[in-house]
């Protein structure tokens, strides 16, 4: 009989002491809170339908993920109409720490319809972690398409592997995704992105 009560002992012990190792391993948490869509993790795709739930939260492994997202948010013009006002994607880079929760959100969005017809063209989405730092923060380009998008990342990263010969040991920067684009834009583009950069 004491044999059996110290096993039994010996093996809550042990689940409780496995259950405090997970947690300490835990992977991380992003919060997705209505007004902002979701759209992809890490080339996985999101579905935000007409049904999704208002507050998506996503498990993240610790490390570096691509976050791409979207203001998303419905007005109500009045008792019988209403609109859905929708950004361009927006790409954010997250680097992940083990047991963190963070939270991706569109700030200071207006709450007049007119208003935010213009704060969806350039909305600013930022990830904040628990303690309410901002970890990933980026301003949406008007008109930016999530497959151009992905298309000249491809496109970049093809390019830096034919001039390397061989794979490339670290995704291309941002600085050569940037050349990369300047070199492929005729000149209305580069008038467009001289423009943009005047203003920043």
């Amino acid at each position: 009989m004491v044999n059996k009560a110290i096993l039994g002992m010996g093996i809550l012990g042990l689940h409780l002491a496995l259950a405090q190792g997970q947690s300490v391993w835990a992977d991380a948490q992003l919060r997705v809170p209505e007004g902002v869509e979701l759209m992809a993790v890490d080339e996985q795709e999101y579905d935000s339908g007409l049904f999704a739930p208002k507050l998506k939260t996503v498990t993240l492994t610790p490390g570096a993920h691509q976050i791409i997202a979207r203001f998303n948010q419905l007005y109500d013009l009045n008792a019988d109409e209403h609109d859905v006002l929708k950004s361009s994607p927006v790409i954010l880079n997250l680097e992940a720490q083990d047991q963190q929760v963070y939270t991706l959100t569109a700030l200071d969005v207006p709450r007049d319809y007119v208003k935010a017809k213009r704060y969806a063209k350039t909305p600013l989405l930022e990830i904040r972690d628990n303690t309410g730092a901002v970890v990933a923060s980026k301003q949406g380009i008007p008109g930016q398409e999530l497959s151009l998008m992905r298309r000249i990342e491809k496109s970049v990263s093809s390019a830096i592997k034919q001039e390397q010969g061989e794979t490339p040991k670290a995704p291309p920067t941002r600085l050569e995704q940037f050349q990369f684009i300047w070199n492929q834009a005729n000149p209305a583009e580069r008038s467009a992105i001289r423009e943009w950069l005047r203003k920043q």
